[in-house]
């Protein structure tokens, strides 16, 4: 941001650069559960047998996967 072309003033006023980074920084917060519940199947795929998982907690996972699915998109269409 202090290296760009309109300068961190610019950057730190602008409302769409404001949601860009937030939504950013949302998706990698948002990142952390799904990616813990895919390390957790580890272990059984590891003997060979389909890791097991709660249907609630496959649910939640989609959701949020989803969720990060969108962001780019919302980041995109933001100027």
């Amino acid at each position: 941001m202090f290296f760009l072309e309109k300068g961190a003033a610019y950057c730190s006023h602008s409302v769409p650069f404001i949601v860009k980074l937030s939504l950013f920084a949302a998706t990698g917060l948002l990142s952390i559960y799904p990616t813990r519940q895919f390390l957790s199947w580890r272990q059984p795929l590891k003997h060979g047998v389909a890791p097991t998982f709660d249907p609630e907690k496959l649910r939640t996972v989609r959701r949020i996967v989803h969720l990060e699915l969108i962001a780019p998109v919302v980041m995109r269409l933001l100027k």
